[in-house]
C-alpha cells in the first residue's frame, strides 16, 4: 500500500489490515516453512479475510480456509503450543447479580460520567 492511502485509512482499519497480515505471516511460515514477501501477504489477505462485497458464502468459505490454515500452523507449531492456543474462545457463564440476591437496592450511576447503559 502507499503512503498516501494509509495516511486516509482509519486507524481502527489500519489496526485490522496489519493484524490480518500478522496472523497471515506466522501462520504461513508455520504451515509451509516459506518466507513471504509484504506483496505476497497483502495479495493472499483477501483469500483469508472477507472484504466489501463478499456474499455470505464467500464469507463462510474464507472463514473455513483461515481455520484450515491455522489448524495446519498449529499442528505445524508442535508440542511446545499450549493446547488452549487452538481451543474454541467458549463465553464465560453469566454472572448472578448478587445485589438482586441479596435484596439490596440498585444503585443508578450517574450519567454524566459515561455510565449510560450501566443502569439496568
Amino acid at each position: 500500500p502507499n503512503l498516501l492511502s494509509r495516511s486516509i485509512t482509519p486507524v481502527q482499519r489500519q489496526i485490522i489490515e496489519d493484524s490480518q497480515l500478522d496472523v497471515l505471516d506466522a501462520a504461513l511460515t508455520l504451515r509451509t516453512g516459506a518466507a513471504y514477501t509484504p506483496v505476497q501477504l497483502t495479495a493472499m489477505r483477501s483469500t483469508y479475510f472477507p472484504v466489501l462485497g463478499d456474499k455470505p458464502a464467500a464469507i463462510a468459505a474464507k472463514k473455513q480456509r483461515l481455520e484450515t490454515l491455522l489448524e495446519g500452523a498449529y499442528i505445524a507449531s508442535g508440542r511446545a503450543t499450549p493446547a488452549r492456543v487452538s481451543a474454541p474462545n467458549v463465553p464465560p457463564p453469566p454472572q448472578t447479580n448478587l445485589n438482586k440476591d441479596f435484596g439490596i437496592p440498585a444503585v443508578n450511576a450517574p450519567k454524566f460520567l459515561g455510565f449510560e447503559n450501566a443502569n439496568r
